[in-house]
């Protein structure tokens, strides 16, 4: 069944998962195989197959035939996990770059097209699909860390990487919380360190996503932990170990902490929040998830402890406030720029926005009166921000603007 000997001229490594309950998974498997048939003699195709699953496919069982470069691998037993089951490809990857697929993926047309024409200038290239993602704006290569830690933003399929990047960034986790996301978690960690080239807009969606996969052996996890958990940092390039998922569990007992900003606020949140937090890893103090405020809702903060607002002037925010005094948990409000006197300081661009009568503005300024404390980093800006709320506090910065003397 294998011919893994993969000509020059064969740059992407594609590599399969096929798992899950066999009259469900035949006819993904099927679509998938047609849309990959293609590019047949254009790529390495290296298929992993959790135990028995599907050994009495025709499918599977003819693999060899249809491809003219191929490894086929198949686990002794099952282990219900796409992510083990790409993990073990790893080392049959001899090309410069690879993609991931599993049962019911459509290889896109433009996958098809780097295949046949490969490029070499970028270490990632992705494909988004509007169809995918919550986010209803492009998407901005320089921003996808940042958005990523709302929410899933690629689709692992629709993305193409060096295998120098894979090594880099390491393994999928396997933990059976992320058995329906681990690719959220590794997109977000490659992200990280890797600026992605988006090469254009999918037309297709797959069949079925990992949320709705007919695994045999189903793990059901809820959505905040999981998305807590996606959130962990982890040492690159990563590899398994049973302290990131017990560290995990240790702080869950704690502070269960929800972080709600803009498109543009996630970096203030890493540099007045992240950076303090993600130093606590198994200790017991906290875990936090990060909320778009345009995609938010009240039920995003259900069974938090503290709610903390990062410069948000959505009025969906406010929906959250009334949840979040009718639970009763707390909130903080983080503004580190005044916005009560930009419209003065910078009328020619702020003029119509900061302004009474301005539902954004608006709601910031009920924003800040509702929130338990506000916090701010500048004497003047604590002063003004006093006058709506009497909590508010001046923090020190936790920034040493002396590394940045004479550098502008």
């Amino acid at each position: 069944m294998t011919n893994i000997y993969c000509g020059e001229n064969i740059k992407l490594t594609v590599i399969l998962a096929c798992m899950g309950k066999n009259l469900e998974t035949e006819e993904l498997l099927r679509k998938t195989i047609e849309s990959l048939s293609v590019v047949k003699d254009y790529i390495k195709l290296v298929t992993v197959i959790d135990g028995m699953c599907l050994s009495e496919s025709f499918i599977t069982q003819n693999l060899s035939e249809q491809f003219k470069y191929i490894k086929v691998i198949r686990l002794e037993e099952k282990v219900h996990s796409s992510a083990r089951l790409l993990n073990v490809a790893y080392d049959y990857v001899d090309t410069p770059y690879v993609s991931f697929l599993w049962e019911g993926c459509y290889f896109e047309q433009l996958m098809q097209e780097f295949a046949q024409n490969p490029k070499s200038d970028s270490p990632v290239y992705g494909i988004t699909n509007k169809a995918y993602t919550k986010i209803p704006i492009p998407i901005n290569p320089s921003l996808i860390y940042g958005w990523g830690q709302y929410t899933k933003i690629f689709e692992l399929s629709n993305l193409i990487i060096s295998k120098e990047a894979w090594e880099q960034v390491g393994e999928f986790d396997e933990s059976p919380l992320l058995q329906k996301d681990f690719d959220w978690e590794w997109i977000l960690r490659l992200s990280k360190y890797f600026t992605f080239n988006i090469i254009g807009t999918g037309v297709k969606i797959n069949s079925i996503n990992l949320r709705e996969y007919p695994f045999d052996e189903s793990f059901e996890v809820c959505n905040d932990i999981i998305h807590r958990y996606v959130l962990r940092n982890r040492t690159v390039p990563y590899i398994q170990n049973d302290k990131t998922e017990e560290d995990f569990y240790k702080d869950m007992k704690g502070y269960k902490i929800t972080i709600i900003g803009g498109y543009w606020e996630y970096h203030h949140s890493q540099l007045t929040f992240l950076n303090y937090l993600d130093k606590l890893y198994g200790t017991g103090f906290a875990t936090y998830k990060m909320i778009l405020d345009d995609i938010s809702c009240p039920e995003d903060v259900e069974g938090t402890d503290l709610v903390i607002i990062v410069r948000s002037r959505n009025t969906k925010i406010l929906g959250i406030l009334e949840k979040c005094k009718k639970d009763n948990i707390k909130t903080l409000y983080m503004i580190d720029d005044n916005w009560l006197t930009i419209a003065k300081d910078l009328p020619e661009v702020y003029g119509k926005l900061f302004v009474k009568g301005n539902p954004q503005y608006d709601a910031f300024i009920e924003a800040i009166g509702a929130c338990d404390f506000v916090i701010t980093y500048n004497k003047l800006l604590c002063d003004d921000i006093s006058v709506y709320n009497k909590n508010t506090i001046l923090f020190p910065l936790n920034i040493n603007l002396d590394f940045y003397k004479g550098s502008g």
